[in-house]
Order: C-alpha cells, then structure tokens, then sequence
C-alpha cells in the first residue's frame, strides 16, 4: 500500500513538473493507479475485476469532460481500435486477445482520440514483443493490460 501512496504522489509530481493543472494531475494520478492495480490483476489472474473497468471508465469521462473533448473524437478513438480487436477477438474465438483488453482500449480511447489510440496500441504490441521473445515461454499467455498501460503512460507523457 505505502508503494502505491508513493506511486500516487510521484505521478501528481512528474505531471505538475510538466505544467498539467492539479486538478488535472489529480485524476491522471487516479487514472494510474487503476492502470497499475488492472495490470497487477492481470498478471495475477489473466483477468480483470468489474470494479476496476467501472472505476477506469468513470475516470475517462471525467478526463474527456476535463479535455472538453469532441464527441466524435471520443466516438472515433473509442470505436476504431475495439471494433478492429473485437474482430481479432471473434475470429479466433478468444484465443489471440482478451475481452478486458477490448473493454480497456474502449475506454482510453475515449480519452485519447483516435491517433493516440493507436499509438497506445503500437507502444503495447512494441513492448509484448520484446517481452516474448526475452522471457515467456512458448504457449503460456501473455497478460497484455500491462503493456496497454505503460502505452497510456506514454502516449500521455509524451503528448
């Protein structure tokens, strides 16, 4: 708990050392938080509580109405990327990705856009990749919440 508290202040810093409002910065912090416990619980568990995906998306309709986004921003970076994975996801019947990572693109593309989605998703597969071929053994599966998570943190750091 005292790594998360510190997790938690350490984000509020790095984002007003940026120059983001506290406000903001406040629920950017929250928003990693919950990141980080979907992406504990995934490696964990190859599976992600209701709690955490309701706690995530009430966070992205605080960020889109923080952002003042568009609609159709939102509409495009939430649909776009999921569709595209729920595709994936009913042609392999399950097999190649999860349904928490289709609800989890769903939800930080609403606050991401479509550009930065798919950015998000790029970075993710980048770092999945490296990973695989350095430490997963052949046919185990591969928790992809936490490599979705440090694309969000990166996409937002370097936005």
């Amino acid at each position: 708990m005292k790594r998360i508290a510190l997790a938690f202040i350490y984000t509020i810093l790095t984002f007003l050392y940026y120059g983001i409002h506290p406000q903001s910065s406040a629920l950017y912090a929250c928003l990693f938080l919950v990141l980080f416990l979907q992406s504990m619980e995934d490696i964990r568990f190859l599976q992600i509580s209701d709690k955490h995906m309701i706690a995530l998306a009430f966070i992205s309709l605080l960020l889109c109405r923080e952002e003042r986004l568009p609609f159709t921003a939102v509409l495009s970076g939430s649909l776009f990327i999921s569709s595209i994975l729920y595709g994936l996801y009913r042609i392999t019947n399950g097999k190649a990705i999860g349904g928490a990572d289709i609800r989890f693109l769903f939800l930080t593309g609403s606050f991401l856009g479509l550009y930065h989605s798919v950015r998000c998703l790029l970075y993710a597969c980048l770092f999945a990749l490296l990973y695989s071929l350095k430490a997963a053994g052949k046919g185990k599966e591969l928790p992809f919440i936490p490599f979705l998570s440090l694309g969000v943190y990166l996409v937002l750091l370097l936005k």
